[in-house]
């Protein structure tokens, strides 16, 4: 993946700071920062993609799982809505917000009843998730599951 390539290998470096940060110049702090500001949207993107290679060389390289996009999205709003469950247990793993709230209040529980994706809906359920959490709107993920219509999740949801 061509955005892994130059991206991933200019971060890495980046994210090895000199113990005294506090001495950089201001114009190299704050290229590190835009630097480590970019790998979050990296991380994103590699969870949207299902990596899980480069979602774990990222978490090992000090990015923090719950990163937010331009939408205040996780990195697990994003793997949950795409389905990738191993993913979304390697966010986990590293620590990530399970019950994290984006711009429109939706957890990554809503992302995942929103795009129909049960398995990843059921390890959040597994991890302790609210599933009784409220949107912005007012939408728990029961009622966005009953909107999709949407048995199987109904009943995993039912069941928490």
């Amino acid at each position: 993946m061509p955005w892994v390539s130059l991206s991933l290998a200019s971060c890495l470096g980046a994210l090895v700071l000199p113990p005294s940060t506090s001495t950089l110049p201001a114009a190299r702090a704050r290229a590190l920062v835009a630097v480590a500001s970019a790998a979050t949207t990296e991380l994103h993107e590699a969870a949207g993609a299902g990596d899980l290679n480069a979602c774990e060389l990222l978490l090992f390289a000090g990015l923090s799982p719950d990163a937010r996009n331009a939408r205040d999205s996780t990195p697990l709003h994003i793997a949950s809505q795409k389905g990738h469950r191993a993913v979304a247990e390697a966010l986990l793993a590293h620590g990530a917000a399970a019950n994290a709230a984006n711009a429109d209040g939706m957890t990554p529980l809503h992302a995942a009843a929103s795009a129909r994706q049960l398995q990843t809906a059921a390890l959040l359920l597994s991890r302790g998730v609210e599933a009784g959490a409220a949107s912005n709107a007012g939408l728990t993920p029961l009622r966005v599951a009953a909107r999709q219509g949407d048995g199987a999740m109904l009943s995993a949801l039912l069941a928490a």
